[in-house]
């Protein structure tokens, strides 16, 4: 994969209303990643088919259009986050569950 093509699409929309911003995320994204709780306050993320984190449910201007390895997304294994344009482990970051969107 292409680090370097990985563009941030999503972060820059801005939504009238939580309704719709949740009509957009429930149709936008591709999977829903549950982390496991070590006492670290984000706990839920929603990326698209290339990665990008669309919402999170703690520190979204922080993660919101960052990107995760969806090569090595696995359960039971640490979230890797791109930064600096490398792959970084995030240890404390451990994936419990991941449910795919069930689209209409």
């Amino acid at each position: 994969m292409d680090l370097s093509k990985l563009t941030p699409q999503h972060v820059n929309k801005r939504f009238a209303n939580q309704a719709s911003f949740n009509a957009w995320l429930d149709k936008t994204y591709d999977k829903k990643i549950i982390l496991s709780d070590f006492g670290q306050d984000m706990t839920k993320l929603y990326i698209d088919e290339h990665g990008e984190i669309l919402h999170c449910n703690f520190h979204a201007h922080i993660y919101n259009g960052r990107f995760v390895n969806t090569e090595s997304l696995t359960e039971f294994v640490p979230l890797e986050i791109l930064e600096n344009g490398s792959w970084k482990r995030k240890d404390g970051l451990l994936i419990e569950e991941i449910k795919n969107n069930k689209k209409l």
